[in-house]
């Protein structure tokens, strides 16, 4: 993928081939509104302190686009977003996204268009205590923008379809790496 896309580019430089195993087939479509293009948000990250891993877990993935929309909409490595939400080659696929904007002096923020931007968990599976995989596919329209002007630079809308893998650390689910689709995973014949 070419885009210069914030969410997408994550995507893209996150992707190492391998596979995860689980049989666990239940399905979650959820969509997540667009809140006001300034917004940002309070997230921190999920503990397990749910009877349900399964909600723990999407809720750190919702986490990992929060992150995306905060820490990009004032690119800072330090941000305690990036160790609450990442782990392993997906924090440092999500810094050297942070650098790639603070170098061309960009940000990042939601699109004031709601169905520009839509986050959907097509299945969850649970694979052991600590590794869960999220198959998504969203709708990534988060706009890139010169952090001084307030111009936007690219407005373009990415399909993201992905198998997130995240891993117990500490007790908090954390993203830990983002895939490409594997054959036999959940498909993203919607969009």
């Amino acid at each position: 993928m070419i885009a210069v896309r914030f969410g997408a580019c994550l995507v893209s430089a996150a992707l190492i081939v391998g596979a995860c195993g689980g049989d666990d087939d239940d399905t979650s479509n959820v969509t997540v509104p667009a809140e006001s293009p300034t917004t940002t948000s309070t997230t921190v990250a999920t503990t397990t302190t749910t009877e349900d891993p399964k909600v723990a877990v999407e809720q750190a993935f919702f986490a990992k686009w929060d992150a995306y929309v905060e820490v990009g909409a004032n690119p800072d490595p330090a941000n305690p977003l990036v160790e609450d939400v990442f782990t392993g080659p997906a924090k440092q696929a999500f810094l050297d996204a942070i650098s790639r904007l603070n170098r061309e002096g960009n940000g990042v923020r939601r699109p004031s268009d709601s169905s520009r931007f839509v986050l959907r968990v097509n299945e969850i599976r649970i694979v052991s205590e600590s590794e869960a995989v999220v198959f998504e596919c969203s709708l990534d329209g988060l706009e890139i923008f010169d952090l001084a002007t307030g111009e936007v630079k690219s407005n373009s809308v990415d399909e993201v379809a992905s198998r997130n893998i995240l891993r117990l650390v500490d007790g908090v689910w954390k993203v830990e790496d983002i895939r490409d689709l594997e054959p036999g995973d959940p498909t993203c014949d919607d969009f």
